[in-house]
């Protein structure tokens, strides 16, 4: 298939919608993204040294030294293909190793991986059916990898949100063969998150790594600007090898909804769940930026 050149991108556009976007691109947009950037750089000393004040400001290099650890990271995917009289829908969980020294004798065996496919009647909430899928195919690799280091992906109460949206609506949408299979599997999905919670293990660590998210602990305590989150925010101001002293979550109070069919068989996995993520906000310190 030919690849659209500079010449033919745009040739089946009207000319006066494409002159339209090329100017606001040129005239709006690049100014409000000027201006963002111009007031990043001109604070960039003040709030870097407003951490440093504060005892936030650490560095990798004053940590203590241990022995590399072997690693593995854990991510998902679902997607769904609107067919014509049917949906097409489908989610998978990955595991991936990282480097492991030649002494390594640990082994994982085959398969490090997960996977839903089916078709499904058209409903405009099987998304959320199908991402709680996910993200518990996702704990449950998690939970069985044989590494030092387990990378997870989102942060560590996201499943309690996946799951709660999920378990809603597969008790609404109970003709649905996803809501079915999350049943099934909702015992294994949540041991896997549980154990993860709770690991006293000294020999193993999963750490959440949020891609993208909204909190601002470090912000509101400075007084730096309301339209920045922290993540964003201090990816520009910190240098290689520095970062933030742990912060301890905002209390939430977080809920997993139950489907009257399977209350008896997941309801002290749930409340154990919120009981523990609650305490774990209360006394332990999670994010890192």
């Amino acid at each position: 298939m030919n690849q659209p050149t500079n010449n033919n991108l745009f040739a089946d556009l009207p000319a006066s919608l494409v002159d339209e976007v090329l100017y606001r691109t040129q005239e709006d947009i690049s100014r409000e993204l000027l201006r963002a950037f111009e007031e990043i750089r001109d604070k960039q000393t003040e709030w870097r040294q407003q951490l440093k004040d504060t005892g936030l400001l650490k560095h990798a290099d004053n940590l203590p030294r241990v022995e590399i650890p072997t690693c593995c990271g854990v991510d998902g995917a679902y997607a769904i293909e609107r067919l014509l009289s049917t949906d097409l829908v489908v989610a998978g969980a990955v595991a991936v190793e990282g480097l492991t020294p030649p002494s390594e004798t640990r082994h994982w065996p085959e398969p490090r991986h997960l996977v839903y496919a089916d078709t499904e009647t058209h409903n405009a909430d099987t998304g959320s059916i199908l991402r709680g899928v996910m993200i518990g195919m996702e704990l449950a690799l998690a939970r069985n990898a044989p590494h030092d280091l387990i990378f997870l992906d989102g942060s560590l109460t996201t499943p309690t949100i996946f799951f709660n949206q999920a378990l809603s609506k597969a008790k609404e949408l109970s003709s649905l063969k996803i809501s079915a299979y999350l049943k099934q599997n909702i015992k294994l999905f949540l041991e896997s998150y549980l154990a993860i919670l709770k690991t006293t293990r000294s020999d193993r660590f999963w750490v959440a790594m949020p891609k993208y998210t909204t909190r601002r602990e470090i912000g509101e305590q400075l007084g730096w600007p309301s339209s920045y989150d922290d993540r964003g925010l201090l990816s520009s101001i910190l240098n290689v090898g520095e970062y933030t002293k742990p912060q301890t979550l905002i209390q939430t109070d977080w809920h997993i909804a139950i489907p009257d069919d399977i209350r008896a068989e997941i309801t002290d996995l749930v409340k154990e769940i919120t009981d523990w993520t609650l305490a774990k906000m209360k006394g332990g310190t999670w994010d890192v930026s």
